[in-house]
């Protein structure tokens, strides 16, 4: 595993999920199950059988215990929108717009690709998880703001 393998350093973990109590929630009676076909949301994982990609939301809380039971410490949990916006994704693009007036175009595709990196109803829900070990917790500059995780 990761975590056996791992003497010194640190496990990234990016994916969709919540922690159990959001996941098994009571309203969530029918799983987190999803499909997918030609980039379309399905429940149904019989339709298409072979054609569609299927998928379900981790439980971080689950992944959290299995890491500690096995000597990692939790250094972060946060979306990826905070995450990287407290990275500096911004300015990074804005940086971009400030080379040359030939740059606007490179500057607009990178705003639009930023944009769905950190849209809060699509990737940016996704939860980024630190996991350490083999030296003291780490203050992470991208899990600063771990209001929403």
């Amino acid at each position: 595993s990761a975590a056996q393998a791992l003497e010194r350093g640190l496990v990234l973990t990016f994916d969709y999920g919540y922690p159990a109590e959001e996941l098994y929630a009571p309203w969530r009676r029918d799983g987190t199950l999803l499909c997918f076909y030609r980039h379309n949301p399905s429940s149904d994982p019989y339709a298409r059988v072979g054609k569609q990609d299927m998928t379900a939301h981790v439980d971080f809380t689950t992944l959290i215990r299995t890491g500690e039971s096995h000597g990692l410490e939790t250094a972060g949990f946060i979306t990826q929108s905070r995450f990287l916006a407290a990275l500096g994704i911004g300015a990074g693009v804005a940086n971009v717009a400030k080379e040359s007036p030939e740059a606007l175009e490179e500057y607009y595709s990178r705003r639009r690709a930023v944009q769905v990196l950190i849209d809060a109803a699509g990737l940016g829900r996704i939860r980024v998880l630190a996991q350490s070990r083999g030296f003291a917790t780490p203050s992470l500059v991208g899990f600063a703001d771990q209001t929403d995780a």
